[in-house]
């Protein structure tokens, strides 16, 4: 997972996967207001419930 800082003031944390079925690298993202270490887990949270949901 990584990190940008927007423009904004908020946070937008990314996370790639491999797409089992193009065999190809595939990027999910969530946008909180805080780049925490509290807001880090959820984040690391949501993506990977995405990243489940689109398996």
């Amino acid at each position: 997972m990584w990190i940008e800082k927007l423009e904004n003031g908020k946070y937008k944390f990314f996370e790639r996967y491999k797409d089992p079925y193009t065999e190809k690298w595939r990027r999910v993202s969530v946008t909180l207001d805080s780049g925490s270490s509290r807001a880090k887990k959820e984040a690391q949270k949501t993506l990977d419930e995405k990243i489940e949901n689109v398996l």
